[in-house]
């Protein structure tokens, strides 16, 4: 059990008005003395260590106990990033990652995270009201615009499910379940 304490800080063209609030929400919490850790999932953070991460996501990095990150890179991708996180050293977890329609997928990035010992949950689970199986408007606006070109808009973003509780792919399920009993035996 962690503590999610703050999503994507300075995302949204907020920048870094959002590190005193940020701050003090760490202060705060760190004054409780939780018994779970804390995380702050950095949003836009890359494999290439040249880029450097924003005030409010580089503090959320500094003070989370666990870190966490949202990322829809491919495999390749991943692996950078990945490489770039565990110099951290504290556990991994990616709490934003299916985005089918961008080019990754449950066959590739799964077994990733378990060989990597990552963490890793999935955003949206049953299509339906909150419609997390659609690309995000922005994805739909940059292609309109003449962007996105290589966006797969036949594939579902992130949930597994369909509203008859019938997965969206039934491989997906089983792999998943696979490497979760895996896991559990390690």
């Amino acid at each position: 059990c962690v503590w999610d304490v703050y999503n994507e800080p300075g995302n949204s063209r907020r920048r870094d008005i959002t590190l005193p609030n940020l701050k003090k929400l760490f202060e705060i919490l760190r004054e409780i003395s939780p018994s779970q850790p804390l995380t702050c999932a950095v949003f836009s953070m890359k494999g290439d260590e040249n880029i450097p991460l924003s005030l409010p996501e580089q503090y959320a990095l500094d003070n989370s106990d666990i870190i966490s990150y949202h990322f829809y890179g491919n495999y390749t991708e991943h692996i950078k990033l990945i490489k770039r996180l565990k110099k951290q050293g504290r556990p991994i977890m990616n709490t934003e990652w299916l985005g089918r329609c961008f080019g990754n997928d449950i066959f590739s990035l799964f077994p990733l995270f378990y060989l990597e010992r990552i963490g890793c949950y999935n955003w949206g689970f049953v299509a339906g009201k909150y419609q997390t199986y659609e690309p995000w408007e922005g994805t739909w606006e940059a292609y309109y615009n003449g962007g996105n070109r290589n966006v797969d808009f036949t594939k579902w973003f992130h949930d597994l499910y369909r509203p008859n509780h019938r997965p969206y792919d039934p491989r997906e399920i089983a792999l998943i379940k696979k490497f979760n009993a895996l896991a559990d035996a390690d």
